[in-house]
């Protein structure tokens, strides 16, 4: 069968993306909110209300063994009082990631729960290697739970054809970015960048979901992107790695300089890692 070819661009992008849950919008303004140090709880409630589906998610989330902590809620106000501002953004991520990645991707071959699997642990390892490097562990945390995100806009595009999955074709990762450039004419990762723009977050978060894959090769290297990167390492040491993206990460030593993290740090943060992914798998289940 010959190789499908599809006009991907950033415009078609932004339309297809209506097709995918609100809630990252949602979750961009709350991540902006709670920014500023006069943000209180029913400016947060208010952020969230506006999206069912996130409200519902979130209610799960926080009625979880993870969480829960005497009665059952059934409000958002005190879910978010529940585990208070400083935690609410990792709780509304969950439950973000829930319902974005809640379908697998076929077209890649990957079921939903390996996905949240990855986007999870890449998310802990992300924010543990934030904390170590002295940056900024919401972003950090953000970008491991979306930075696939494109895998899913790109598989709309090809709904409804009958396009091979990725499993069939390619065995690596260098194999599945040259399978995205044609077959939809851009990779995943520029898929999520577009998508990160249109959100609301911002142009250092969109560029770090851009290039995370070579962060060397990014226009304007940052800390940020690497880190990306070095978790995304750190997830496939730990067996959460996604087949089709084997063989993109290392723990090269000039991706880890520009980290701001040495290497016997990165590799101290895989036990606690591990241990915090058990634990939150555990209390979600």
């Amino acid at each position: 069968m010959p190789t499908l070819v599809y006009e991907v661009t950033e415009a078609s992008i932004r339309i297809l993306a209506q097709q995918l849950p609100a809630s990252p919008r949602v979750f961009a303004k709350v991540q902006a909110a709670l920014q500023r140090e006069a943000t209180g709880v029913t400016e947060i409630v208010d952020l969230v209300k506006v999206d069912a589906g996130l409200c519902a998610a979130l209610l799960r989330v926080a009625n979880s063994p993870f969480y829960q902590r005497g009665e059952r809620i059934e409000s958002i106000n005190a879910a978010i009082n529940r585990v208070g501002l400083r935690k609410v953004h990792r709780m509304l991520g969950l439950a973000l990631a829930q319902q974005v990645l809640r379908g697998g991707l076929a077209c890649y071959g990957l079921s939903a729960d390996l996905v949240w699997e990855n986007s999870v642990v890449v998310a802990l390892a992300a924010t543990a290697l934030a904390r170590e490097a002295g940056g900024d562990d919401r972003a950090a945390y953000t970008l491991g739970l979306l930075r696939s995100v494109g895998m899913t806009v790109l598989q709309v595009v090809a709904m409804g054809d009958e396009l091979p999955t990725l499993h069939e074709r390619c065995g690596s990762g260098r194999e599945t970015l040259a399978w995205e450039r044609a077959t939809f004419g851009m990779t995943s990762a520029m898929a999520t960048g577009v998508l990160l723009r249109g959100w609301g977050f911002s142009d250092e978060w969109s560029a770090a979901a851009v290039h995370h894959v070579d962060p060397r090769q990014a226009p304007q290297p940052t800390a940020l992107t690497a880190l990306l990167h070095v978790a995304n390492a750190l997830a496939e040491l730990l067996g959460k790695g996604l087949p089709c993206e084997a063989g993109n990460w290392s723990l090269d030593d000039a991706i880890l300089r520009q980290a701001r993290v040495k290497p016997d740090q990165a590799l101290a943060l895989i036990p606690d890692i591990h241990a915090e992914y058990m634990q939150l798998r555990a209390g979600l289940a």
